[in-house]
């Protein structure tokens, strides 16, 4: 058997590493395809393509037998670009899909651990939380501007209203009140940065609606 390594990009930048496996198929008694009449043939081999995360080997059934691979002159196939060919970018690519279906089906399932939940939800509903999110951050700016703001004002300069007294943050406390809405508002775009990057894998994969599960 011969085994290579590819690595299965992912929209985060990070990947997984995959393994391709081939094995070669027993000759059909009525073959005559193994019978040399070129320096060129073809030898016919089972394909598999297995990922692994965090150490755990995930075999999603991505397999194919009877691929042929053309044979060097010497008789022995030629493994070298065995990642490249077209079989073979065909199953990762099948495995791309299976893998993302199940991570939906298992988010669907409501699992959780002890820090995160992962969630399935349709790219309409991600259009509202990246508009969401969009506007909070605008909000927790505004805040801490305002809070800047008011920590330029001298005390006291602030009349109460009738029957109340004034009680305010010194300018320190206006400054600290505005840089933890600077750090909420970076919290919200961050997230909305991640969301957007769902939202273009979306779209250039074709999905969208709202599809019940």
């Amino acid at each position: 058997m011969i085994e290579q390594t590819a690595t299965l990009e992912l929209p985060n930048g990070r990947g997984i590493p995959l393994y391709v496996c081939l094995a070669d198929d027993p000759p059909a008694p009525d073959d005559t395809a193994g019978t040399a009449t070129t320096a060129q043939q073809y030898r016919y081999g089972t394909v598999t393509v297995v990922g692994e995360v965090d150490g755990i080997a995930l075999d999603l059934g991505v397999r194919r037998s009877g691929v042929a691979f053309g044979d060097t002159p010497h008789g022995r196939v030629d493994h070298s670009n065995l990642i490249h060919t077209v079989a073979v970018r065909e199953l990762i690519a099948d495995y791309r899909t299976r893998l993302a279906g199940l991570a939906v089906r298992l988010a669907g399932l409501d699992l959780a651990t002890v820090d995160a939940i992962p969630v399935a939800v349709s790219v309409n509903d991600l259009e509202t939380l990246h508009h969401c999110l969009a506007v909070m951050a605008r909000r927790w700016d505004e805040a801490a501007d305002d809070a800047e703001a008011a920590a330029q004002v001298p005390r006291g300069l602030r009349a109460p209203s009738p029957g109340h007294i004034n009680i305010e943050p010194t300018p320190g406390g206006y400054r600290a009140a505005a840089r933890l809405f600077r750090g909420e508002r970076t919290r919200a775009e961050q997230l909305g940065r991640r969301i957007s990057r769902l939202l273009d894998l979306a779209h250039r994969a074709g999905v969208g609606g709202d599809a019940d599960e």
